[in-house]
């Protein structure tokens, strides 16, 4: 199976704040999936996983991290870079 790539036109990408924002991606696709509570990739793998108000990553460089406010986009750029993970108004 070919690794999808940021040069793919249709990449999305996820983003999660701690003290700022965190890109995690390229995805095919993403999905939410209510019972898990998890944003799974094109795999149906979790990518992150709601738990108490805040959003974890799996993967062991990401132990102990903990995110909020997710944002989903097809750009590598955030749109709202300055907003320090608080709703743009």
């Amino acid at each position: 199976m070919p690794r999808y790539s940021s040069n793919t036109p249709d990449a999305v990408y996820l983003w999660l704040c701690c003290e700022g924002w965190m890109k995690f991606g390229p995805f095919e696709w993403l999905s939410f999936d209510a019972c898990s509570q998890s944003y799974l990739d094109q795999h149906g793998k979790p990518v992150a996983t709601i738990e108490d108000d805040t959003w974890s990553v799996p993967g062991e460089r990401w132990e102990g991290w903990t995110f909020r406010h997710p944002v989903i986009t097809s750009s590598l750029h955030h749109p709202a870079p300055s907003s320090g993970g608080l709703p743009v108004k």
